[in-house]
């Protein structure tokens, strides 16, 4: 992969006509540090929280890359309601669920606004020594890598007949071993 084809495919991830992409990563970097210490809050706070954060969201116009990273867990978030219901009860299975769902959307402020290269000069300007502000940044970029590998073996899985999409219950642990047979090649 070319530099040029890596820059344009973590550029379509920066949303560039948000009112936070001028603001400085540090403060970006509190403002989703505070967010996230929402998940201590008691469900019916968590929901206000969640309301207003989403309001928030739609007026950064950051909701559809939140929504979208919120999506991507949704097999997770469904497995782990199921479990939480069957074993504890289902409030807990709700503020578990809306908690992580949270901690997904959170960070897209600052990872949807800044650039590597950005995150790596606010780390710095914090006190963090250069080398660990240097290789956040560098595994920051590497995301959009991560991703764009993903999708490439997943299409590659897909076109030999693994990977099938789910049409039943039953099917739920073969779709688990053929993501492990997607994860091998990835990582």
């Amino acid at each position: 992969m070319n530099k040029q084809s890596f820059m344009r495919s973590f550029k379509f991830g920066l949303v560039q006509d948000s009112p936070l992409r001028r603001l400085d990563p540090r403060l970006k970097l509190v403002m989703g540090l505070c967010s996230s210490l929402a998940v201590m809050l008691p469900l019916e706070r968590l929901l206000i929280f969640m309301l207003a954060y989403a309001l928030f969201l739609v007026w950064a116009r950051l909701w559809r890359p939140a929504v979208r990273q919120v999506w991507r867990m949704k097999w997770l978030l469904l497995l782990l309601f199921v479990l939480d219901v069957l074993l504890v009860d289902l409030e807990l299975a709700v503020v578990v669920t809306l908690r992580l769902a949270l901690l997904a959307g959170v960070f897209i402020l600052l990872f949807a606004t800044t650039t590597p290269r950005e995150l790596s000069q606010g780390l710095e300007q914090l006190g963090l020594p250069y080398r660990y502000a240097f290789s956040l940044g560098l595994a920051f970029q590497s995301l959009s890598l991560v991703d764009e590998e993903w999708r490439a073996i997943q299409e590659a899985q897909q076109s030999r007949g693994a990977l099938r999409p789910l049409s039943s219950w039953k099917q739920a642990l073969r779709y688990v071993s053929d993501l492990v047979a997607l994860t091998v090649p990835a990582v």
